[in-house]
Protein backbone atom coordinates (compact mmCIF):
# COMPACT_ATOMS: atom_id res chain seq x y z
CA UNK A 1 0.00 0.00 0.00
CA UNK A 2 1.26 3.49 -0.74
CA UNK A 3 1.48 5.88 1.52
CA UNK A 4 -1.10 9.22 0.66
CA UNK A 5 -0.35 12.58 -0.60
CA UNK A 6 -1.40 13.88 2.49
CA UNK A 7 0.42 11.62 4.59
CA UNK A 8 3.81 12.10 2.57
CA UNK A 9 3.43 15.66 3.01
CA UNK A 10 2.84 15.28 7.01
CA UNK A 11 5.41 13.07 7.11
CA UNK A 12 8.12 15.35 5.26
CA UNK A 13 7.66 17.94 7.57
CA UNK A 14 7.49 15.25 10.74
CA UNK A 15 10.70 14.17 9.46
CA UNK A 16 12.73 17.34 8.12
CA UNK A 17 12.57 18.66 11.96
CA UNK A 18 11.46 17.36 15.24
CA UNK A 19 8.34 19.47 16.73
CA UNK A 20 9.43 20.22 20.21
CA UNK A 21 6.18 17.74 21.80
CA UNK A 22 8.65 15.36 20.18
CA UNK A 23 11.87 16.22 21.64
CA UNK A 24 10.42 16.36 24.94
CA UNK A 25 8.61 13.31 23.90
CA UNK A 26 12.13 11.53 23.80
CA UNK A 27 13.15 12.83 26.85
CA UNK A 28 10.60 11.50 28.99
CA UNK A 29 9.87 8.33 26.91
CA UNK A 30 6.26 7.56 26.88
CA UNK A 31 4.15 4.59 28.11
CA UNK A 32 6.96 3.19 30.32
CA UNK A 33 5.53 0.53 32.62
CA UNK A 34 2.93 0.13 31.31
CA UNK A 35 1.82 -3.43 29.33
CA UNK A 36 2.18 -3.76 25.64
CA UNK A 37 -0.60 -3.93 23.44
CA UNK A 38 -1.47 -7.64 22.46
CA UNK A 39 -0.86 -8.38 18.90
CA UNK A 40 -1.19 -10.85 16.23
CA UNK A 41 -0.41 -10.82 12.95
CA UNK A 42 0.95 -12.44 9.35
CA UNK A 43 4.74 -12.78 8.88
CA UNK A 44 6.74 -12.16 5.78
CA UNK A 45 7.00 -15.94 5.83
CA UNK A 46 3.44 -16.53 5.75
CA UNK A 47 3.81 -17.64 9.48
CA UNK A 48 1.17 -16.17 12.33
CA UNK A 49 3.25 -14.51 15.21
CA UNK A 50 1.84 -12.88 18.32
CA UNK A 51 3.65 -11.31 21.12
CA UNK A 52 2.73 -13.73 23.97
CA UNK A 53 4.82 -15.91 21.87
CA UNK A 54 7.99 -14.31 23.05
CA UNK A 55 6.96 -14.03 27.10
CA UNK A 56 10.88 -15.39 28.05
CA UNK A 57 12.18 -13.23 25.56
CA UNK A 58 13.07 -9.22 25.98
CA UNK A 59 12.08 -8.19 22.73
CA UNK A 60 12.97 -5.05 20.54
CA UNK A 61 10.06 -3.95 18.67
CA UNK A 62 10.82 -1.32 15.38
CA UNK A 63 7.81 -0.16 13.71
CA UNK A 64 9.06 0.51 10.31
CA UNK A 65 7.83 0.80 6.41
CA UNK A 66 10.29 0.81 3.19
CA UNK A 67 9.61 4.29 2.13
CA UNK A 68 11.14 5.61 5.23
CA UNK A 69 14.69 6.96 5.23
CA UNK A 70 15.16 6.95 8.95
CA UNK A 71 13.71 3.33 8.82
CA UNK A 72 15.66 2.06 6.02
CA UNK A 73 18.96 3.42 8.21
CA UNK A 74 18.69 1.39 11.21
CA UNK A 75 18.00 -1.50 9.07
CA UNK A 76 21.20 -2.85 9.23
CA UNK A 77 21.63 -2.04 12.82
CA UNK A 78 18.63 -3.38 13.91
CA UNK A 79 20.67 -6.45 12.37
CA UNK A 80 23.39 -6.55 13.70
CA UNK A 81 21.64 -5.91 17.20
CA UNK A 82 19.84 -9.19 17.10
CA UNK A 83 23.32 -10.91 16.22
CA UNK A 84 24.83 -9.46 19.17
CA UNK A 85 21.83 -9.99 21.80
CA UNK A 86 19.63 -12.92 20.33
CA UNK A 87 22.28 -15.64 22.48
CA UNK A 88 21.09 -13.49 25.61
CA UNK A 89 17.70 -14.03 25.65
CA UNK A 90 16.85 -10.73 23.04
CA UNK A 91 14.08 -11.45 20.42
CA UNK A 92 14.03 -8.49 17.57
CA UNK A 93 10.36 -7.64 15.54
CA UNK A 94 10.24 -5.43 12.76
CA UNK A 95 6.41 -4.72 12.23
CA UNK A 96 6.05 -2.92 8.86
CA UNK A 97 2.47 -0.42 8.80
CA UNK A 98 0.24 -0.55 5.99
CA UNK A 99 2.17 -1.53 3.04
CA UNK A 100 2.05 -4.63 0.57
CA UNK A 101 3.26 -8.17 0.99
CA UNK A 102 5.36 -7.79 -2.06
CA UNK A 103 6.75 -4.53 -1.83
CA UNK A 104 8.21 -4.96 1.74
CA UNK A 105 9.57 -8.71 1.11
CA UNK A 106 11.34 -6.73 -2.12
CA UNK A 107 12.73 -3.93 -0.40
CA UNK A 108 13.89 -5.53 2.80
CA UNK A 109 15.77 -8.80 1.42
CA UNK A 110 19.23 -6.51 0.41
CA UNK A 111 18.88 -6.19 4.71
CA UNK A 112 19.19 -10.37 4.86
CA UNK A 113 16.81 -9.95 8.30
CA UNK A 114 17.18 -13.10 10.49
CA UNK A 115 14.17 -12.28 12.87
CA UNK A 116 10.62 -12.22 11.79
CA UNK A 117 8.83 -9.49 10.11
CA UNK A 118 4.88 -9.10 10.25
CA UNK A 119 2.97 -7.19 8.02
CA UNK A 120 0.40 -4.98 9.88
CA UNK A 121 -1.31 -4.30 6.67
CA UNK A 122 -4.09 -1.98 8.34
CA UNK A 123 -2.45 0.15 10.69
CA UNK A 124 -4.19 -0.90 13.97
CA UNK A 125 -1.26 -2.34 15.61
CA UNK A 126 0.39 0.67 14.63
CA UNK A 127 -1.85 2.30 16.47
CA UNK A 128 -2.30 0.69 19.40
CA UNK A 129 1.39 1.46 20.14
CA UNK A 130 0.83 5.43 19.45
CA UNK A 131 1.09 7.54 22.59
CA UNK A 132 -2.21 9.44 23.50
CA UNK A 133 -1.46 13.30 22.53
CA UNK A 134 1.61 12.47 21.16
CA UNK A 135 1.96 14.33 17.02
CA UNK A 136 -1.61 15.36 17.14
CA UNK A 137 -1.14 16.12 13.33
CA UNK A 138 -0.28 12.56 12.03
CA UNK A 139 -2.59 9.61 12.34
CA UNK A 140 -2.20 7.17 14.68
CA UNK A 141 -0.74 4.29 12.99
CA UNK A 142 1.75 7.18 11.42
CA UNK A 143 2.96 8.36 14.93
CA UNK A 144 5.07 5.11 15.78
CA UNK A 145 6.97 4.89 12.54
CA UNK A 146 10.64 4.83 13.37
CA UNK A 147 9.75 3.85 16.70
CA UNK A 148 11.85 1.62 18.89
CA UNK A 149 10.32 -0.30 21.71
CA UNK A 150 12.27 -2.37 24.69
CA UNK A 151 9.07 -4.90 26.13
CA UNK A 152 10.59 -7.11 29.63
CA UNK A 153 9.91 -10.82 30.30
CA UNK A 154 6.83 -9.10 32.12
CA UNK A 155 5.20 -7.44 28.66
CA UNK A 156 5.97 -4.18 30.14
CA UNK A 157 7.35 -1.19 27.69
CA UNK A 158 10.85 -0.61 29.62
CA UNK A 159 12.02 1.64 26.64
CA UNK A 160 10.17 4.00 23.71
CA UNK A 161 12.18 6.19 21.67
CA UNK A 162 10.07 8.10 19.10
CA UNK A 163 11.79 9.42 15.79
CA UNK A 164 13.85 12.30 16.81
CA UNK A 165 15.13 13.71 13.54
CA UNK A 166 17.82 15.99 15.66
CA UNK A 167 19.11 13.48 17.55
CA UNK A 168 18.37 10.73 15.57
CA UNK A 169 20.05 7.55 16.48
CA UNK A 170 20.40 4.84 13.76
CA UNK A 171 23.07 2.55 15.49
CA UNK A 172 20.86 2.30 18.35
CA UNK A 173 22.64 3.00 20.90
CA UNK A 174 20.17 4.34 24.04
CA UNK A 175 18.38 0.52 22.93
CA UNK A 176 21.65 -1.18 23.73
CA UNK A 177 22.41 0.50 26.56
CA UNK A 178 18.54 -0.46 28.13
CA UNK A 179 19.01 -4.03 26.88
CA UNK A 180 22.18 -4.13 28.45
CA UNK A 181 20.81 -2.67 31.72
CA UNK A 182 18.06 -4.95 31.53
CA UNK A 183 19.84 -8.15 30.89
CA UNK A 184 22.43 -7.44 33.21
CA UNK A 185 20.05 -6.84 36.56
CA UNK A 186 20.09 -10.26 38.70
CA UNK A 187 16.34 -11.83 38.84
CA UNK A 188 17.56 -13.10 42.61
CA UNK A 189 20.39 -11.88 44.77
CA UNK A 190 21.58 -11.67 48.53
CA UNK A 191 23.61 -9.61 51.10
CA UNK A 192 24.78 -10.99 54.40
CA UNK A 193 24.89 -9.63 57.17
CA UNK A 194 27.94 -10.35 59.50
CA UNK A 195 27.21 -11.60 63.05
CA UNK A 196 28.72 -11.34 65.66
CA UNK A 197 28.15 -13.52 67.96
CA UNK A 198 29.90 -15.05 71.61
CA UNK A 199 30.94 -18.08 72.55
CA UNK A 200 27.83 -20.52 73.32
CA UNK A 201 25.12 -17.40 73.29
CA UNK A 202 22.52 -18.23 70.34
CA UNK A 203 21.92 -15.38 67.59
CA UNK A 204 19.97 -15.18 64.55
CA UNK A 205 22.16 -15.09 60.90
CA UNK A 206 19.96 -12.55 58.70
CA UNK A 207 20.07 -13.24 54.93
CA UNK A 208 18.37 -10.31 53.05
CA UNK A 209 16.89 -11.84 49.45
CA UNK A 210 16.47 -9.26 46.47
CA UNK A 211 14.08 -10.26 43.73
CA UNK A 212 13.87 -8.32 40.47
CA UNK A 213 10.56 -6.04 40.20
CA UNK A 214 7.90 -7.71 37.96
CA UNK A 215 9.19 -11.46 39.81
CA UNK A 216 9.06 -13.44 42.81
CA UNK A 217 9.86 -16.83 43.88
CA UNK A 218 8.12 -19.39 45.37
CA UNK A 219 7.95 -19.74 49.16
CA UNK A 220 9.19 -22.12 51.62
CA UNK A 221 5.26 -24.09 51.40
CA UNK A 222 3.56 -24.48 48.15
CA UNK A 223 0.25 -25.38 47.36
CA UNK A 224 1.62 -27.45 44.01
CA UNK A 225 3.28 -29.83 43.37
CA UNK A 226 4.73 -28.90 40.61
CA UNK A 227 6.55 -25.75 42.15
CA UNK A 228 9.96 -25.87 43.89
CA UNK A 229 9.58 -24.23 47.85
CA UNK A 230 12.29 -21.95 48.03
CA UNK A 231 14.95 -23.59 50.72
CA UNK A 232 18.15 -22.90 52.89
CA UNK A 233 20.53 -25.37 53.52
CA UNK A 234 24.24 -25.18 55.46
CA UNK A 235 26.87 -27.51 55.38
CA UNK A 236 27.51 -29.45 58.39
CA UNK A 237 29.76 -27.39 60.72
CA UNK A 238 31.14 -29.15 63.81
CA UNK A 239 31.64 -25.73 65.51
CA UNK A 240 28.40 -24.06 65.13
CA UNK A 241 24.96 -25.19 66.06
CA UNK A 242 22.44 -24.50 63.22
CA UNK A 243 18.78 -24.72 63.90
CA UNK A 244 15.61 -24.33 61.66
CA UNK A 245 15.17 -21.85 59.19
CA UNK A 246 12.78 -19.12 60.21
CA UNK A 247 11.35 -18.11 57.11
CA UNK A 248 8.69 -14.41 56.54
CA UNK A 249 5.22 -14.89 55.71
CA UNK A 250 4.34 -15.41 52.19
CA UNK A 251 1.75 -13.44 50.06
CA UNK A 252 -0.58 -14.94 47.58
CA UNK A 253 0.18 -14.62 43.97
CA UNK A 254 -1.95 -15.74 40.56
CA UNK A 255 -0.38 -16.24 37.56
CA UNK A 256 -2.45 -15.56 34.31
CA UNK A 257 -4.51 -18.12 33.27
CA UNK A 258 -4.01 -20.17 36.23
CA UNK A 259 -7.39 -21.29 38.62
CA UNK A 260 -5.37 -20.64 42.20
CA UNK A 261 -3.33 -18.98 44.05
CA UNK A 262 0.58 -19.35 44.76
CA UNK A 263 2.55 -18.61 48.11
CA UNK A 264 5.45 -16.61 46.84
CA UNK A 265 7.62 -14.15 48.31
CA UNK A 266 8.35 -10.66 46.66
CA UNK A 267 10.68 -7.29 46.71
CA UNK A 268 12.96 -7.84 49.29
CA UNK A 269 12.64 -10.50 52.19
CA UNK A 270 14.82 -11.93 55.08
CA UNK A 271 15.70 -15.09 56.12
CA UNK A 272 16.39 -15.69 59.48
CA UNK A 273 18.67 -18.73 60.70
CA UNK A 274 19.22 -19.57 64.48
CA UNK A 275 23.32 -19.81 64.92
CA UNK A 276 25.09 -21.01 68.13
CA UNK A 277 28.63 -21.29 68.64
CA UNK A 278 30.17 -24.03 70.67
CA UNK A 279 31.98 -22.76 74.05
CA UNK A 280 35.33 -23.37 72.88
CA UNK A 281 34.57 -21.82 69.63
CA UNK A 282 38.30 -19.75 68.35
CA UNK A 283 37.92 -15.92 68.09
CA UNK A 284 37.86 -14.79 64.82
CA UNK A 285 36.33 -14.87 61.94
CA UNK A 286 34.11 -18.06 60.77
CA UNK A 287 32.57 -18.98 57.85
CA UNK A 288 29.75 -21.24 57.50
CA UNK A 289 28.33 -22.74 53.83
CA UNK A 290 24.98 -22.23 52.72
CA UNK A 291 23.08 -22.56 49.66
CA UNK A 292 19.68 -21.29 48.78
CA UNK A 293 17.39 -22.70 46.09
CA UNK A 294 14.78 -21.37 44.54
CA UNK A 295 12.10 -20.90 41.58
CA UNK A 296 11.34 -17.51 40.41
CA UNK A 297 8.33 -16.80 38.37
CA UNK A 298 6.91 -13.69 36.62
CA UNK A 299 3.37 -12.85 35.90
CA UNK A 300 2.80 -15.69 33.00
CA UNK A 301 6.04 -18.57 33.74
CA UNK A 302 8.10 -20.03 36.33
CA UNK A 303 11.94 -20.35 35.39
CA UNK A 304 13.60 -23.42 36.14
CA UNK A 305 14.88 -23.51 39.88
CA UNK A 306 18.43 -21.79 40.60
CA UNK A 307 21.26 -22.75 43.24
CA UNK A 308 23.11 -19.74 44.65
CA UNK A 309 25.99 -20.76 47.03
CA UNK A 310 27.01 -18.69 49.51
CA UNK A 311 29.15 -17.94 52.78
CA UNK A 312 27.86 -16.68 56.19
CA UNK A 313 30.43 -15.01 58.12
CA UNK A 314 30.45 -15.13 61.67
CA UNK A 315 32.81 -13.00 63.60
CA UNK A 316 33.83 -14.04 67.40
CA UNK A 317 35.06 -11.32 69.66
CA UNK A 318 37.95 -11.69 71.41
CA UNK A 319 36.68 -10.46 74.91
CA UNK A 320 33.31 -10.97 76.03
CA UNK A 321 30.83 -7.65 75.35
CA UNK A 322 28.08 -6.51 77.77
CA UNK A 323 26.47 -5.04 74.87
CA UNK A 324 23.97 -7.17 72.04
CA UNK A 325 25.16 -9.28 69.08
CA UNK A 326 25.80 -6.49 66.36
CA UNK A 327 25.28 -6.74 62.43
CA UNK A 328 27.72 -4.97 60.11
CA UNK A 329 26.08 -5.65 56.57
CA UNK A 330 28.02 -7.67 54.14
CA UNK A 331 27.20 -9.37 51.00
CA UNK A 332 26.98 -12.63 50.42
CA UNK A 333 30.34 -14.22 49.88
CA UNK A 334 32.59 -12.26 51.93
CA UNK A 335 35.51 -13.78 52.82
CA UNK A 336 36.42 -11.36 55.20
CA UNK A 337 35.43 -7.50 56.36
CA UNK A 338 35.74 -5.21 54.45
CA UNK A 339 32.28 -6.35 51.82
CA UNK A 340 32.46 -7.08 48.66
CA UNK A 341 30.00 -7.37 46.10
CA UNK A 342 26.41 -9.42 46.50
CA UNK A 343 25.43 -13.21 45.10
CA UNK A 344 23.08 -12.94 42.45
CA UNK A 345 21.92 -15.28 39.30
CA UNK A 346 19.87 -14.50 36.23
Amino acid sequence: MKPSLTFIASAMVFFAAPTLQAQQQQQTQPMLGEKAPAFELKGLDGKDYGLAQWKDKVILLHFSTTWCPFCNAEAPNLQQLYQSYKDKGVQVVVIDVKEDKELVAQSLQKYDFSFPVLLDTNGKVAATYAPPDVLPDLKRDEVVLAANLIIDREGKIRFYSLLNSAAFDAKLTEARKKLDAILQQPIVSLSIDTTVVQPGRKTMANIRVTVKEGYHVQANIVNDASLIPVTLRTTPNSLFTIGATIFPPYTLFRLEGAANDQNVFESSFIIRLPIKPSADTKTGLHHIKAQLRYQACDARTCLFPRTIDFELPIVIPAKPSSSPPVSHSTPAQAQSPPPVSPVSTP
